[in-house]
This record gives C-alpha cells, sequence and structure tokens, in this order.
C-alpha cells in the first residue's frame, strides 16, 4: 500500500503540474480532500496494527502447538507446573494440554476476525484513494 502523503502529492503533481494558483483548491475541496486524506491514514494505521496483531496470534499459535506436542511425548501420569501469575500450580498433562487448546482456539478466532476487519480497512483504503484521484481528477 501507498503512504497517504506520497499517494496525495503523486495525484497532484500528475493533475496539476504547474503553477501553485493551479494547485489552489476551493474551501469545500480542501474540507474533503483532509477528511479523504484522515479517512485514508486510519486506514491504513488501522491494517499495519492489524498485521502485526495477526503476526503476534500467529507466533502464539506456534507456540502452543509446539509446546502441546512435546507435552504428548511425555508419559501418562506425569505432573507438570503451570504458570500462574508469580506462582506455579501443580496439574495434570491432560489439563495443561486442554488448556494450550483453548488458548489456541481462541488465538485462531481472533486471527478470523482480524482478517474480517482487515477486508473492511482495504474497502475503506480504496474508496479514500479513489475518492481522492476523482477530486484531483475534477480539478
Amino acid at each position: 500500500p501507498q503512504n497517504s502523503n506520497r499517494l496525495a502529492t503523486q495525484l497532484a503533481t500528475q493533475h496539476h503540474a504547474g503553477t501553485m494558483a493551479e494547485f489552489a483548491l476551493d474551501p469545500e475541496q480542501a474540507k474533503t480532500f483532509e477528511s479523504l486524506k484522515e479517512k485514508l491514514l486510519q486506514s491504513e494505521s488501522g491494517l499495519r496494527l492489524g498485521k502485526l496483531q495477526q503476526d503476534a496470534l500467529q507466533t502464539e499459535m506456534r507456540k502452543l502447538a509446539t509446546t502441546v506436542r512435546a507435552l504428548e511425548e511425555l508419559p501418562e501420569d506425569v505432573r507438570l507446573f503451570n504458570a500462574c501469575g508469580r506462582m506455579f500450580i501443580l496439574e495434570s498433562k491432560d489439563d495443561i494440554i486442554t488448556d494450550m487448546t483453548k488458548q489456541a482456539a481462541s488465538c485462531k478466532k481472533d486471527v478470523g476476525e482480524l482478517k474480517e476487519k482487515e477486508k473492511y480497512l482495504v474497502k475503506s483504503r480504496d474508496e479514500s484513494e479513489r475518492g481522492l484521484r476523482e477530486l484531483f481528477a475534477r480539478k
């Protein structure tokens, strides 16, 4: 995705190569430009944040899966310590695996929600870019 400031500059130079007087926007167009630019910035910021959150959740899911595989190799009667704040609780292997499986399912659900939000933000960003292009095409 293009940086929104760079996009606005590119659009201005593509459609208005010339003097600054040619580039001057009337107050209504300036207001529209600012709102579209703000919407574009918010969409891009949301997309970056969502991508970071998805990456973190994917990493967490991989760690959980690796830990579960390692725990499954242990004997059935083994008891393990599970971290809880600043203390450790003695639990059965099955309880820990169940908890980790639930955490992984929660992470997967969160990733799905973030992907849906990403679709909305991409659509919003594209609409803003299209609006900026139309604004400068009219000028």
